[in-house]
């Protein structure tokens, strides 16, 4: 797995089943470009990627252990079973624990809290008023792909043991600090039985009206116990404790631990009734045994549903190069441009047991990528939240008879042929020019070892659909230019114009604005970009006659999109006033 940049020491847990992708995701914001730079250049001659092991982006999930087996249809799969998957829960269980720290009246209490009591030159003083322990991490462990189908959590608590000194002089039995509410709830309920005239207790005066609560008659408990329990059972889902728990934690490192427990899961509580409706009265009391509802639920999606997404051309290809069966055996640029928040993994996964020794030696130390943010900052004012938008019209191409951009999000419904626009998060591109992925570099025309061929995309030919959903698409990067060498089908706007060497930034103060009817009187200071050089290819097919005209077929001033910023659109409230406030000519462009 490669880390993201914020754990570029992250090394991943291996099982009997393969390796457990455990590293944290890489968290996107709308308009974040992620530029990963991959170092295969010195990759074994023989290690051919596609075959022996390949580079995978996951969306919002993990993937399956290697020696998982899914069936392909749904979420099943052939192996593990599903007690093995059970097992290796269990596994995590006791390999990832961590500090908690549980006053003696049972509260809870930040670790470093406790630890800095500790430390005190009066540390004797504290004797007995807290203990530090460690319990399985089980948040942890449960957002591991473990299991193949859905899985779904209820509030999880790691058991409190308690024990109570009677007044005998004598100790109580160990107990679970929890029967302390299970107590609770079964007097209550016993209290409104007591009070309700049932036919058991009919005959018995089992009600103090003062307080509607069980009158002191020993005949009462026994009654209740003999023929009513089954009712309380099924009501509430476990046995209440004989007699009533005074909640005492037991001062014991090694039997809160139970680091021995062949079974760690179940030493969780599951708390799913009567918490499931939301806070009850029963949640209130007895905050200190209860666990922490402010958790929702944990819900996971099978792994053997989390499928990588479709990688740029460059990686469904293969040539062979200069003595290398693949043409993968140099530095490599993936970019991954979100346009809503996206939680990623990006993964470089073995596929061929024989090459484990040298992809292990080659990828296992984690440093042959370096992973960086761009994130737009130019915009407002503001760190976040604003950005250059160009949006495509569908009059546009109903009036001039014109085939939308190749690089359109499209995607194929293969039932009905046709193509529909896709909604996803975030775009895969491989630059093969890696200058503008790397920092303070002065110019892209003094550089050219960052440079390797390009890979011209599969034409994929796109016409008008009259399926739009909307009168327009707004992009985060321009239409109709693509397969360019330092952006590859996704010219991002922000990074075009803030990253591009060959672009000049002014900071905000000396930042000097025309103004709207005086344009002339003064000479404005801003950012500028000049002489900004692109190396694009045509996808499209320039040799075959088509039904409809391609955007470079346009008549010469033809408007093809505008580009208009987010913070405009969200003062007029409406794209018709703001939509002229910029816009790209194609006689701006020049056409080698």
């Amino acid at each position: 797995m490669l880390p993201p940049h914020e754990f570029p020491t992250l090394t991943s847990p291996s099982t009997l089943e393969g390796t457990i992708e455990d590293s944290p995701p890489l968290h996107l914001e709308p308009f974040d470009v992620a530029i990963l730079n991959i170092d295969q250049s010195m990759l074994p001659n023989n290690l051919t990627y596609g075959e022996h092991y390949r580079i995978s982006v996951y969306n919002g999930c993990k993937p399956c252990p290697l020696r998982y087996q899914c069936t392909g249809k749904d979420s099943s799969c052939l192996y593990p079973p599903i007690a093995k998957q059970h097992e290796n829960l269990n596994q995590c269980l006791k390999d990832n624990r961590k500090l908690v720290c549980i006053l003696a009246d049972g509260t809870p209490e930040d670790v470093e809290t406790c630890q800095k009591m500790v430390n005190t030159t009066d540390s004797s003083s504290n004797n007995g008023q807290f203990l530090i322990f460690s319990e399985p991490d089980i948040k942890k462990c449960l957002s591991r792909p473990y299991f193949c189908s859905n899985s779904k959590w209820s509030f999880l608590s790691f058991r409190r043991l308690c024990q109570d000194s009677l007044s005998n002089g004598k100790l109580s039995p160990v107990y679970d600090c929890a029967d302390v509410h299970r107590w609770e709830v079964y007097s209550r309920w016993r209290d409104e039985l007591c009070c309700s005239s049932v036919p058991e207790l009919r005959d018995l005066d089992s009600c103090e009206a003062e307080s509607l609560a069980c009158s002191s008659n020993p005949l009462i408990e026994d009654i209740v116990r003999d023929k009513l329990m089954e009712v309380f059972v099924l009501e509430n889902g476990f046995v209440p404790p004989i007699e009533q728990p005074l909640g005492h934690l037991l001062m014991n490192v090694t039997m809160q631990e139970d680091r021995d427990h062949e079974n760690p899961i179940d030493l969780f509580i599951t708390w799913q009734s009567p918490f499931e409706t939301g806070y009850s009265q029963d949640v209130k009391l007895h905050n200190k045994y209860k666990p922490e509802l402010s958790q929702p639920w944990v819900q996971n999606s099978g792994c053997c549903l989390c499928n990588s997404q479709s990688m740029p051309h460059f990686f469904q290809s293969t040539q062979n190069v200069s003595g290398y069966p693949d043409d993968k055996h140099r530095p490599i640029q993936i970019t991954i441009s979100a346009v809503e928040k996206a939680d990623v993994s990006i993964a470089v996964e073995l596929l061929h047991g024989r090459y484990n020794a040298e992809f292990n030696d080659y990828f296992g130390a984690m440093d042959k990528s370096n992973l960086r943010i761009h994130s737009p900052k130019r915009f407002t004012e503001k760190s976040s939240g604003g950005m250059w938008l160009a949006i495509v019209e569908k009059s546009t191409f109903e009036n001039m008879n014109l085939d939308l951009p190749l690089n359109l999000p499209f995607s194929k419904d293969n039932n009905i042929g046709e193509s529909s626009f896709d909604e996803t998060r975030f775009f895969l591109d491989r630059p093969s020019n890696h200058s503008i992925g790397f920092p303070n570099v002065r110019s892209l025309r003094d550089v050219t070892a960052f440079s390797d061929p390009a890979v011209v995309n599969p034409f994929n030919p796109a016409s008008y659909d009259d399926s739009w959903s909307h009168d327009f698409i707004a992009l985060p990067y321009l239409p109709f230019l693509s397969n360019c060498d330092g952006y590859d089908r996704h010219i991002s706007l922000s990074r075009l114009l803030e990253e591009h060497p060959d672009c000049r930034q002014v900071d905000l103060e000396k930042t000097v604005p025309i103004k709207e009817y005086a344009f002339w009187s003064k000479q404005s200071i801003s950012d500028v970009c000049l002489g900004i050089l692109l190396q694009c290819t045509y996808e499209e097919m320039v040799t075959e006659t088509r039904s409809h005209l391609r955007w470079f077929e346009a008549s010469p001033n033809t408007k093809l999109f505008y580009i208009v910023s987010t913070l405009i659109i969200q003062l007029f409230g409406n794209f018709d006033t703001c939509l002229h406030s910029l816009s790209l000519s194609l006689s701006h462009l020049f056409l080698d």
